[in-house]
Protein backbone atom coordinates (compact mmCIF):
# COMPACT_ATOMS: atom_id res chain seq x y z
CA UNK A 1 0.00 0.00 0.00
CA UNK A 2 2.96 2.47 0.86
CA UNK A 3 4.49 1.82 -2.41
CA UNK A 4 0.94 2.48 -4.73
CA UNK A 5 1.29 5.42 -2.65
CA UNK A 6 4.66 6.80 -3.47
CA UNK A 7 3.53 5.62 -7.25
CA UNK A 8 0.61 7.98 -6.72
CA UNK A 9 2.10 10.93 -5.62
CA UNK A 10 4.92 10.36 -8.25
CA UNK A 11 2.34 10.53 -10.90
CA UNK A 12 0.57 13.55 -9.43
CA UNK A 13 3.94 15.67 -9.78
CA UNK A 14 4.20 13.92 -12.59
CA UNK A 15 1.13 15.72 -13.52
CA UNK A 16 1.69 18.77 -12.37
CA UNK A 17 4.62 19.54 -14.03
CA UNK A 18 3.92 17.95 -17.85
CA UNK A 19 1.57 20.23 -20.55
CA UNK A 20 -0.61 16.73 -21.23
CA UNK A 21 -3.75 16.60 -19.83
CA UNK A 22 -3.95 14.41 -16.77
CA UNK A 23 -5.84 11.89 -18.34
CA UNK A 24 -3.49 11.09 -20.75
CA UNK A 25 -0.72 10.10 -17.92
CA UNK A 26 -3.25 8.44 -15.85
CA UNK A 27 -3.67 6.10 -18.83
CA UNK A 28 -0.18 5.60 -19.51
CA UNK A 29 0.57 4.79 -15.84
CA UNK A 30 -2.11 2.18 -15.59
CA UNK A 31 -0.51 0.60 -18.66
CA UNK A 32 2.97 0.55 -16.90
CA UNK A 33 1.48 -0.49 -13.66
CA UNK A 34 -0.37 -3.78 -15.40
CA UNK A 35 0.00 -4.49 -18.59
CA UNK A 36 -2.82 -6.57 -18.93
CA UNK A 37 -5.17 -4.00 -18.39
CA UNK A 38 -7.87 -3.62 -20.94
CA UNK A 39 -8.78 -0.54 -22.52
CA UNK A 40 -12.40 -0.67 -20.63
CA UNK A 41 -10.45 -1.47 -17.35
CA UNK A 42 -8.18 1.70 -17.91
CA UNK A 43 -10.89 3.59 -18.33
CA UNK A 44 -12.35 2.35 -15.63
CA UNK A 45 -9.50 3.17 -12.93
CA UNK A 46 -8.73 6.54 -14.92
CA UNK A 47 -12.04 8.06 -11.93
CA UNK A 48 -10.31 6.25 -9.23
CA UNK A 49 -6.69 6.92 -9.55
CA UNK A 50 -8.26 10.21 -9.99
CA UNK A 51 -10.07 10.71 -6.81
CA UNK A 52 -7.05 9.42 -5.29
CA UNK A 53 -4.66 11.68 -6.32
CA UNK A 54 -7.12 14.46 -4.98
CA UNK A 55 -7.06 12.81 -1.71
CA UNK A 56 -3.27 13.16 -1.53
Amino acid sequence: MEQLKQELQGLKCLIAEQQQPADALIRRWLKQRDPNFTSAEVEEHVQLVKRELAQL
